[in-house]
């Protein structure tokens, strides 16, 4: 029972030092910020420059992702596209194929001479 309790414990210790320093992390960079913001060489016409820099490079690797994954999915629709179209090509001479074999069987096979009333249209019977 006092193990399960322990583990919450440092469960929590870990946690709690991971916001710890999140919270850190956020105060050191809004410090750098302010510093930027205030010095009068860094600071052109009230614009932040090194963050809008930083803008800038973050907005080009979003593109620069969005176009590599667009150019993926792109490459995989061409090979979907090229199977289904070896696939509709191979379905389409199998029944090419069908209908010959169907053709060949009914020239062969279903002549007049075999038809079941043949002797009724048999043109030789009454002479």
């Amino acid at each position: 029972s006092t193990w399960g309790l322990d583990s919450m414990a440092a469960l929590n210790r870990g946690i709690d030092r991971k916001e710890a320093a999140a919270i850190e992390r956020r105060r050191m960079m809004e410090e750098e910020r302010k510093q930027r913001i205030f010095n009068p060489k860094l600071r052109h016409h009230g614009l932040d420059v090194a963050a809008l820099d930083e803008q800038v490079r973050i907005k080009r690797e979003r593109e620069e992702a969005e176009a590599a994954r667009e150019a993926a999915f792109a490459a995989e629709q061409e090979l979907a596209r090229r199977q289904l179209l070896a696939l509709e090509q191979q379905q389409a001479e199998e029944r090419r194929e069908q209908a010959k074999q169907v053709e060949a069987f009914r020239r062969e096979r279903q002549n007049f001479a075999t038809r079941r009333e043949f002797d009724l249209n048999d043109p030789e019977y009454l002479r």
